[in-house]
């Protein structure tokens, strides 16, 4: 995906993984990464590094932080193959959760293997630099996988994430109203 990602998108859409080969083989290993670069980073740096610097997250406080880090990273590659689900008669094509969990989970493979900065705080840098990268990735899957049309693949894809971050954002809100976070 990140030297060829023609080539990568043409085979994925000849080949398409299933959701259980995409979670054990992509999901899950790769959402490990930032979790465990952050856990090396807060607890070899100290925990208690400098609130202007670096991590501030209080030693007691560090496998809570890893934890929900790992499981928000596997529960958002779900989510936006949901939203693309959702947005994907706007843009006049037939909804395919499978091959758009491939889109989210391929997509985002370079941005998980940046994770490995998070070891240092400025790393996340890097990590910002291929969120741009996998906003192009998505782009070009949506292209390939899902067949929507190449001059509107752009808007498709910040569509359906903007539409994911409201969406995260109400159940987010509501889960807190109903005192469950």
């Amino acid at each position: 995906m990140l030297l060829a990602p023609g080539a990568a998108w043409d085979q994925a859409a000849r080949h398409p993984l299933g959701a259980l080969e995409l979670t054990l083989r992509y999901i899950l290993p790769f959402s490990l990464i930032a979790p465990l670069a952050s856990f090396m980073g807060m607890t070899f740096l100290d925990g208690e590094w400098s609130p202007v610097f670096g991590y501030h997250v209080r030693n007691d406080r560090i496998p809570g932080a890893v934890a929900s880090t790992f499981l928000l990273s596997v529960i958002s590659v779900y989510a936006i193959a949901a939203a693309f689900c959702l947005t994907a008669r706007l843009a006049r094509v037939r909804p395919d959760y499978r091959l758009a969990l491939n889109i989210a989970t391929l997509g985002a493979l370079p941005l998980w293997a940046s994770g490995v900065a998070l070891v240092m705080p400025a790393g996340i840098l890097l990590c910002l630099a291929f969120a741009l990268h996998a906003l192009s990735l998505y782009s070009q899957g949506a292209v390939r996988l899902l067949g929507v049309k190449e001059g509107e693949s752009v808007f498709f894809v910040v569509f359906s994430l903007v539409f994911m971050a409201i969406a995260s954002f109400i159940l987010g809100a509501t889960a807190s109203n109903l005192g469950l976070t």
